[in-house]
């Protein structure tokens, strides 16, 4: 006997909502995160990109090194105010976060541009793709001219020193903020 695709998931649903639930409500709490928590996230996933870029698994260390700084941009937000809604903008997440507040006068233009190599070449759906498709995204925006060698790992290099770099800066002016 067959079944079609509803009556399988009837059959194997869970006879009250309670389970599903729960597990709403512990995942709404666990997504609320703490300025400590995306702030040790950052330093996180900053060392976990530069491990996948050694290990020349450069789509996912690109994806990671981009969160990093996501990460350490919502650190920084969350401090300023617990209660915001924001997307995966980096721009975005960069003006609300007020970062730029702690950074010299001297270097705002040193970060804005580091802010835009990562933002530059970083997808929040590249935690989906392959290297190939990445490349391919890459090759279609242009950021592949003129290097020389491997492009996925040019671009994987770069985006992973200006996540550093950003993350760095962030940590290190936390205790000033």
């Amino acid at each position: 006997m067959s079944h079609s695709l509803g009556q399988v998931a009837r059959l194997h649903a869970p006879a009250s909502t309670t389970v599903a639930d729960r597990a709403l409500t512990s995942y709404s709490s666990f997504v609320n995160l703490t300025a400590d928590e995306y702030r040790w996230a950052a330093l996180a996933r900053i060392r976990a990109a530069e491990q996948l870029h050694e290990a020349a698994i450069y789509a996912s260390a690109i994806y990671l090194a981009g969160v990093a700084v996501e990460c350490i941009l919502r650190a920084y937000r969350v401090r300023k105010d617990p209660e915001f809604d924001s997307r995966h903008d980096l721009r975005e997440l960069l003006s609300a976060s007020g970062l730029q507040d702690y950074v010299p006068e001297k270097r705002r233009a040193q970060v804005a541009a580091a802010l835009g190599d990562v933002w530059a070449r970083w997808r929040n759906d590249y935690r989906y793709a392959s290297d190939d498709r990445v490349l391919r995204d890459l090759r279609d925006r242009g950021l592949t001219l003129g290097i020389k060698g491997d492009p996925l790992r040019d671009n994987s290099r770069r985006v992973f020193e200006k996540a550093h770099e950003l993350v760095g800066m962030g940590v290190a002016r936390w205790k000033n903020a």
